[in-house]
């Protein structure tokens, strides 16, 4: 039996994949529902589509305008390929039921508090029961338990992400705001509704409040999140042992996003499983340029004051920026530098 530890959506698609190939699976979910609680702004690349065909109902928005925002400077742009903003709630109940209608098997409220190698099996200890299994995936997100367990990629660090669904009338365009140590952001998901956040070291209510004051916004309901950042160093895979995801610290750190990497993952996972390849080479190879551009990104803007953030966006041209993908950053990243060296000493 395989497990799944996790029912996000590096669990669930991964459930999918290894079900519909007639694997026997199981995803343990600590939760008494899938998608909750919300954890997740929900704007995508238009890449996601590439890999699952979402029904229209999950999709709350199509975004073609993005502002980058520094203290005085801002920089305007298409998007070529609109993002999407989805129902992160429904998304993961829709990869979750392509799970089960695969053969998966969810056991949902079901906590895992020990997962322990014997010889070459595991047994996976729940607040109910203790089951035994051949293969154990950690999906269980940035605090992941089952990394833990299994003394598997120990070295994580974090933002913190507070965010707000609010009442903001606004004009369909995402507005990310670059600042020292972290950034904010106003996700659209219609033109009287949208999602503002913040993501810091050491973020507070008080600061997401004083956001949305500053915006004029009534805030509806509140969400929060750990984000993992990015490091290249430490195994995601040992015997029979994989880390997906979020547990896996597989995030870009200039955004906080991971969903379509998170899938990707299990991609890699699945295909470790089925078609017996390593599991480290397949993710690194898929992902880990981009992932370290992300991170190197983001730690070259951390040090950065507001005045030097807003050189840098002076320096960016839209025709730099507008056609490419967040997800695709390695491939661009370095032209850019080739063409506008100086930078690289912002």
């Amino acid at each position: 039996m395989i497990s799944i530890i996790g029912g996000g959506p590096s669990g669930c698609y991964l459930a999918y994949l290894l079900a519909k190939s007639k694997k026997e699976v199981t995803i343990f979910e600590e939760h008494k529902e899938i998608g909750k609680p919300i954890q997740c702004t929900g704007i995508l690349t238009r890449d996601l589509l590439d890999k699952i065909n979402l029904p229209k109902e999950i999709i709350l928005n199509e975004i073609t305008n993005a502002e980058i925002i520094g203290e005085k400077e801002k920089l305007n742009l298409k998007i070529s390929k609109p993002n999407l903003v989805i129902d992160r709630s429904k998304f993961d109940q829709f990869l979750a039921k392509k799970a089960i209608d695969a053969g998966a098997n969810l056991k949902l409220n079901s906590k895992v508090i020990g997962v322990h190698r014997i010889n070459k099996e595991f047994l996976i200890k729940t607040e109910k029961e203790t089951i035994k299994s051949d293969i154990v995936i950690g999906a269980d997100g940035p605090f992941s338990q089952t990394s833990k367990y299994l003394s598997l990629f120990k070295n994580k660090d974090y933002l913190i992400g507070l965010q707000a669904l609010v009442e903001l009338k606004n004009d369909n365009s995402v507005k990310f705001f670059l600042r020292q140590n972290g950034f904010k952001w106003i996700v659209p998901i219609n033109n009287k509704q949208a999602r503002v956040g913040i993501a810091f070291d050491r973020a507070q209510k008080s600061d997401l409040d004083d956001f949305t004051k500053e915006l004029k916004a009534k805030t509806i309901e509140y969400h929060a999140g750990i984000i993992p950042l990015f490091n290249p160093v430490g195994k995601r895979f040992e015997k029979n042992a994989y880390l997906i995801g979020d547990a896996a610290g597989l995030v870009k750190a200039t955004t906080g996003g991971g969903i379509i990497q998170s899938l990707i993952s299990a991609e890699c996972c699945s295909s470790s499983i089925l078609d017996n390849k390593n599991y480290e080479i397949l993710w690194r190879k898929k992902l880990l340029s981009s992932l370290t551009i992300h991170k190197t990104i983001f730690n070259k803007l951390k040090k950065m004051s507001l005045p030097r953030i807003d050189y840098l966006l002076s320096q960016l041209s839209i025709q730099d920026l507008e056609t490419k993908s967040r997800d695709e950053i390695h491939k661009w990243v370095f032209k850019l530098l080739l063409k506008n060296p100086k930078l690289l000493f912002s």
